[in-house]
């Protein structure tokens, strides 16, 4: 793709699709799109130098095109995926296209069913605070990003062994098998994405098949709390790195210190609640020191530990004195390149990303946070960590389910998802990717009815405009709203925060995911 220079993206309005977008504009390319929906994002990608079309028509290729990208949400019979064709233009889909960008990185890769993003997000920024210069594609948007989804390495033309690319990888239709991994971070495994995997063991294969990727040098960071990861990382044969909350582990936490091969690191603060998160914190932790390592001819990752008790200078350790390595001067004589504690600053300072449990402001009194959670796993680890916060005030979550096939395939979890939720409120189910079946075996009154058999406050409340009608009844000072789902319920955050409520600290709330 060096000689390319004028690219088009079919749904480009993706969280995904915008991202690569940009990261091709940064390479000098000349970038055309269009989307079916018109949002902030779009307006963001025009203002950066883009041109986009609204709607889908084969005029909308220009006659310059010389590749064309789609979202794995266009359908085949797209006009303009047509027009492609008929033109005989390289079609690529977004994974394909993101897949090209890691052939010739050390590409570490975060997949898993859950926390992939905030994992992502705090291993990125913790290597950029360790020195290192990675490009970075992630499934949300940061405030350490200019409230973008995307990073561009710094150096125009990266040089070899510093060419970095950490890539929120996902598993859907095994879009993750288009990427050449260096090293993969797994977070989790459960069951998901049923409307294409036939069952946990088809979903299972798809991450079997993407660890023998890995090449010869690379290396699997697992969680090994997770029995199943763990049945997967025992057939690799590389290098690999495990996390978790059992001493077992490589890297594990046990209260608030976290351990590497039994030696004390340093103490794990986070702002960001819920254990789900301290895991999430575990696993970019361990993938950066796996990375160190793995970064030939640089001086290893610096640990700092405070010596609590006695009062003294913090004790400065290498990686590889921590692993044993007596060949490695001992103490504070030693000046490594890149240091651990602005690791654990970064884990610390961490206020999360865009729809993460987000803060969005007050409604009547009420403090409001936004969420992506769409999973039952998901939401149980959200409401945890709501809990963690708010141990007495009361919690209402309005929950969109995200797609009927999901609903349906995971429906008894789902209405066992809420014990840590005063009120919960559906208003609808969202759709996307469903087949009529679907439709016609699901749907929001019977999870509610399912709910009701576990949990005394549920509303079914229609629509968007009842839920808000329902809100400005029943919310009142000190409760806490939790606005949740994957589909458009955070129109409804946008609604009731408007006024005199702060609007979201990242300017786009309209992007969608091509994948979850």
């Amino acid at each position: 793709m060096i000689n390319i220079v004028n690219i088009h993206f079919i749904g480009i309005g993706g969280i995904g699709m915008s991202a690569l977008a940009r990261l091709f504009l940064t390479q000098k390319k000349i970038i055309s799109g269009s989307d079916s929906t018109d949002s902030s994002l779009i307006h963001e990608l025009i203002n950066e130098g883009m041109t986009v079309q609204i709607g889908h028509h084969a005029k909308n290729v220009p006659l310059a095109t010389e590749m064309v990208v789609y979202s794995n949400a266009v359908p085949n019979d797209n006009p303009e995926i047509l027009e492609a064709k008929r033109r005989n233009l390289p079609l690529l889909s977004y994974f394909e296209a993101l897949g090209q960008f890691t052939k010739n990185a050390k590409t570490l890769a975060i997949c898993g069913t859950h926390g992939k993003s905030t994992t992502t997000a705090l291993l990125s920024l913790g290597l950029i605070r360790a020195g290192f210069d990675p490009s970075v594609i992630i499934g949300t948007k940061l405030r350490e990003f200019g409230g973008k989804n995307m990073r561009n390495s710094c150096h125009p033309k990266p040089v070899e062994g510093d060419n970095i690319f950490v890539i929120e990888a996902c598993e859907y239709r095994r879009a993750f098998l288009n990427l050449h991994p260096s090293i993969i971070i797994i977070t989790n495994m459960e069951a998901e994405h049923l409307d294409y995997y036939r069952d946990f063991a088809d979903y299972t294969e798809a991450f079997r098949s993407f660890i023998k990727k890995l090449p010869p040098n690379g290396i699997l960071v697992f969680p090994y709390d997770d029995l199943a990861v763990r049945a997967l990382a025992d057939e690799y044969t590389g290098e690999k790195w495990s996390f978790g909350l059992n001493s077992s582990a490589d890297v594990y936490l046990s209260g608030n210190e976290i351990f590497y091969k039994n030696k004390a690191l340093d103490t794990l603060s986070l702002k960001i609640p819920g254990e789900h998160n301290r895991r999430n914190a575990l696993a970019a932790l361990t993938g950066i020191l796996a990375f160190e390592k793995s970064c030939a001819g640089r001086k290893a990752v610096m640990v700092r530990r405070s010596n609590h008790d006695s009062g003294k200078k913090p004790m400065s350790v290498t990686l590889r004195q921590a692993q044993g390595d007596k060949s490695v001067p001992q103490g504070d004589n030693t000046v490594p390149q890149r240091e651990i504690s602005n690791v654990f600053s970064v884990l610390h300072d961490y206020q999360g990303a865009w729809r993460r449990f987000e803060y969005r402001g007050k409604f009547q009194g009420a403090k409001v946070y936004d969420d992506y959670a769409h999973h039952p796993t998901e939401i149980r680890a959200t409401l945890s960590g709501a809990r963690e916060l708010f141990l007495k005030n009361h919690i209402t979550v309005v929950f969109q389910p995200h797609q009927f096939n999901r609903t349906k395939n995971l429906f008894d979890d789902f209405a066992h998802s809420f014990d840590l939720a005063d009120t919960v409120i559906i208003p609808n189910i969202y759709e996307v990717r469903d087949q009529k079946k679907d439709r016609a075996e699901v749907s929001a009154e019977k999870l509610v009815s399912a709910i009701k058999k576990n949990h005394q406050n549920v509303e079914y409340t229609k629509d968007f405009a009842k839920t808000i009608d329902f809100l400005k009844k029943n919310i009142h000072k000190n409760d806490v709203l939790i606005i949740m789902g994957a589909g458009d319920v955070y129109e409804i955050t946008d609604v009731i925060c408007t006024h005199g409520a702060k609007r979201s600290a990242y300017e786009t709330n309209h992007s969608r995911s091509e994948y979850h």
